[in-house]
């Protein structure tokens, strides 16, 4: 999980977190002789357009509404363990009751009313290769010098064989742009349910 298919930023104007903190790596990462296989991207925009929505984060802890107000009750130890991994997140992203939220900068801004987990969602592509909706294979770079953009996910959009050829490109990276949100819940409703 890393980069942006479409620009839209997490960590800077146009870089997405792990690829704006560390570009030289990502970088190596797709210009490494060894590659033998296209390298599987998953975008910052396919992990928020396969979000989970904070509703069905609450069932999935086992949160309820009490007359204490909203209390996580008869939790097994993977709803606990996932509401003490998640608190930050909740604290930064979840809007309150009145659909407030806190003045977290431009980072979380996608994250409007749902609950995002980009590594979760790598996962399931890499696991459930069904969950694949769209991606399409091409030649990608990151951008290391940009003021603005140091971090950026470069994509080769329009590219033929040919003009990838003349550059010295090949089509290094299958961008993935669309994970099917209803196989991400079913799996997630399952790992809660799977005995520790």
């Amino acid at each position: 999980m890393g980069g942006t298919s479409e620009g839209k930023g997490n960590s800077n104007l146009m870089g997405e977190f792990n690829f704006h903190c560390d570009p030289e790596a990502a970088f190596v990462v797709f210009h490494h002789k060894g590659i033998r296989h296209p390298i599987q991207l998953v975008s910052w925009e396919a992990t928020v357009n396969c979000a989970m929505p904070w509703r069905f984060y609450d069932d999935w802890v086992n949160r309820r509404e009490t007359s204490e107000g909203f209390k996580s009750v008869c939790q097994n130890r993977s709803q606990m363990f996932i509401e003490k991994m998640f608190q930050r997140l909740e604290v930064f992203t979840r809007p309150d009751e009145d659909g407030t939220r806190a003045d977290t900068g431009d980072a979380e801004a996608t994250q409007d009313i749902t609950c995002v987990i980009p590594d979760a969602v790598a996962m399931l592509v890499a696991l459930y290769p069904e969950s694949l909706v769209d991606s399409f294979l091409t030649y990608v770079t990151i951008e290391m010098r940009g003021r603005e953009t140091r971090g950026a996910t470069c994509i080769d959009w329009y590219g033929t064989d040919q003009s990838m050829a003349k550059k010295g490109r090949w089509r290094n990276c299958n961008v993935v742009t669309k994970v099917n949100p209803d196989i991400f819940l079913d799996v997630m409703r399952r790992i809660v349910d799977y005995p520790l």
